[in-house]
């Protein structure tokens, strides 16, 4: 039986704009789902109770407390074997190459959907104005961070990855003052610790973003900016498609916002590239 999660990405692009609300609180919450009621979950989405009744019955199930029960006795949230055991028998094709692209298409419209331009505004403005940026990324969000911290690189000088190798987090927040940006990027499944830096940055003054999933809670409630990337996929792990695709476009945003600094520092920064570092470069006739 495919869990809450899987049933609600089969079916998103199908939705109603106030059902797609209402299922971006559950892919939200489906962790703590048991200790909501239907009312509390369409409230919090800002639509009726109706409309709850018709999304969960367009899920499959006959009510909301049959979805409750089901994610109560969810053994692997998060982990490959949630989809490995979640797939039917006769689901042979649901990691083939057509399946991961057309989700990872779907993953990028139903991002740019959700996704608030004021927010992307802000963040791009809190990256400007940072005295420096400094970069967390746990687990699986560890290679993300380095891709960040790489394009962002280009945009402005004074962005770092934090890492704990042969140290440790203390003296790696010894070094943060006010005015310092931190990124966060969690991605499931996160260690219980993310949500502990960002409320240790926040009480030192440091803004705090978050670029995560549409499942993060307790660490959300600890960021600034929240900035959800959807990250379904048919094979037995997460997709990142649209994440580095918001990176990217955060890192564009950035150098055009520091105006002709930006353009100066790219200038500099080909000029050393090719001084420096032995590059491919296309043939010469």
């Amino acid at each position: 039986m495919k869990p809450i999660e899987n049933r609600i990405y089969d079916q998103y692009e199908t939705l109603s704009r106030s059902e797609r609300r209402l299922a971006d609180v559950v892919l939200e919450h489906q962790r703590d789902l048991p200790s909501y009621t239907a009312t509390e979950l369409a409230s919090r989405a800002g639509v009726s109770k109706a409309t709850a009744a018709r999304l969960f019955k367009s899920l499959g199930y006959q009510t909301f407390d049959e979805a409750k029960r089901e994610v109560r006795a969810a053994r692997y949230w998060g982990s490959p074997l949630a989809v490995v055991e979640g797939r039917d028998v006769d689901e042979t094709d649901g990691a083939s190459l057509q399946g991961v692209v057309q989700a990872d298409v779907a993953n990028l419209k139903m991002t740019l959907e959700s996704l608030h331009s004021a927010d992307l505004g802000r963040v791009v403005d809190m990256m400007s104005d940072a005295r420096r940026i400094c970069i967390v990324g746990l687990r699986n969000s560890l290679g993300l961070a380095h891709l960040a911290r790489h394009y962002l690189g280009f945009g402005r000088a004074e962005v770092q990855v934090m890492t704990v190798a042969g140290a440790s987090w203390g003296e790696e927040f010894a070094s943060l003052a006010p005015g310092d940006l931190m990124l966060a990027i969690g991605f499931r499944r996160r260690p219980k610790i993310l949500a502990r830096l960002l409320q240790t940055a926040q009480a030192m003054g440091v803004g705090t973003i978050l670029l995560t999933d549409m499942s993060a809670t307790i660490s959300a409630r600890h960021a600034d900016v929240v900035i959800r990337c959807h990250s379904k996929c048919p094979a037995p792990f997460s997709s990142f498609t649209a994440a580095i695709t918001v990176i990217n476009y955060l890192a564009w945003a950035l150098i055009e916002a520091q105006g002709p600094a930006g353009v100066d520092r790219l200038r500099r920064l080909d000029e050393l590239i090719s001084a420096l570092d032995d590059v491919s470069q296309p043939a010469k006739r």
